[in-house]
Parts: structure tokens; C-alpha cells; sequence
């Protein structure tokens, strides 16, 4: 995702926060045709696929940024351990 092209693939239940419509195309699972219909979508609308793209390179900077995703740990552990020193 962080290359900035759009992503395609099946939902599992609630669609994962990183695939919603604006940075990638869902479709349902076992649904061969739907995904083709996906991919055709994305290359017959190239300004979609640029756009979704974007969306989804912003939102993995945002997101995924090694910082971010470290203080997000950190702050699981210190929640963790404070937990269980409260036992």
C-alpha cells in the first residue's frame, strides 16, 4: 500500500481499515468475476486508480510510519503491564 497503488481483494466480515472504497476496490470472496470487474474498473479509469493510489500512499505514511507504529506497541505493553501489576 505504500507504493501508492490502489489494492483489490475480498472482504472478511468488516472490510480492514486499509482497504476502504476511497484507497482500493472490495470485492466479495470466491467472486473471480467481481475481481475482474475490479481490475477492469481500476485500469479503464486510470485518474481512479491515481486517486485511490494517493489515498491509500497517504494513508500508509500516516499509519504505517515506524514511529507511529512503535509508540502504538509501546503504549500495548505499558497498558499490559499496568494490567497486570493491578492483579
Amino acid at each position: 500500500m505504500g507504493g501508492g497503488g490502489p489494492r483489490g481483494g475480498p472482504p472478511a466480515g468488516a472490510p480492514p481499515p486499509e482497504l476502504l472504497e476511497d484507497r482500493g476496490v472490495l470485492v466479495p470472496p470466491a467472486a473471480p468475476e467481481a475481481l475482474a470487474d475490479g481490475i477492469a474498473r481500476l485500469l479503464d479509469d486510470r485518474a481512479l486508480a491515481a486517486s485511490m493510489g494517493a489515498a491509500a500512499r497517504a494513508w500508509a505514511w500516516k499509519n504505517l510510519d515506524m514511529e507511529a507504529v512503535t509508540e502504538e506497541h509501546l503504549g500495548m505493553y505499558q497498558r499490559l503491564l499496568a494490567a497486570r501489576r493491578g492483579r
